[in-house]
């Protein structure tokens, strides 16, 4: 067990250094985020504690290794892209955090990714402009909200964060001989998503 959770920190830090770096790579591709939201959440909030649970019920994780690594993969995935979303649409009382950090401090996420991707070259200007900024003023934030929704990525990250947590619940889904657990792998995915919609 104390095993596991060295590996599950070492594995944040990893991540950590990824989600520093991603940020002056310029535009990072899909599987580099994928890899941030794998190494600095999914294996310490997912796999880790799975695995560990297996050996509090006196089992071998290593039995279950491939799929247990898929479920925190895509669980990982689909929280990281919930935690996008919010950064930039959320209720900042119910979040604890402001909606326009993320822009402010010019973190590369999968919306500010998708964005930047598909951007015209007026609204690209728009963009370079105030990614990174720390005193952009609220209403340059709400010009890339509008960007934003304006090429749908906002719909579009909604849709891909719901892709991926029904991918987890499948997954856990196939877990049947773990009795009454199962059910909550299974809809914790999909209900973080349930709660934005």
């Amino acid at each position: 067990m104390t095993q596991l959770q060295l590996t599950a920190a070492t594995s944040t830090v990893l991540g950590q250094i990824f989600d520093l770096e991603r940020d002056f790579v310029g535009v990072p591709d899909e599987d580099l985020l994928h890899s941030v939201c794998d190494y600095k959440a999914a294996r310490s909030s997912a796999l880790a504690p799975l695995q560990l649970g297996l050996l509090a019920a006196e089992q071998d994780p290593r039995e279950h290794d491939e799929s247990l690594r898929r479920y925190a993969w895509a669980f990982g995935v689909s929280g990281q892209m919930r935690d996008d979303y919010l950064s930039l649409f959320g209720d900042e009382k119910v979040t604890g955090k402001p909606a326009s950090a993320d822009v402010r401090e010019g973190r590369v996420t999968y919306p500010i990714r998708t964005v930047l991707l598909t951007a015209s070259p007026s609204e690209r200007k728009v963009l370079d402009s105030v990614l990174g900024r720390p005193d952009a003023s609220e209403a340059d934030v709400d010009d890339v909200r509008q960007i934003i929704r304006d090429h749908r990525v906002d719909r579009t990250l909604l849709t891909d964060m719901r892709r991926y947590a029904e991918l987890a619940s499948r997954e856990a889904a196939t877990w049947s001989s773990w009795g009454e657990a199962v059910a909550f792998f299974r809809d914790v995915s999909v209900w973080g998503i349930e709660r934005l919609l």
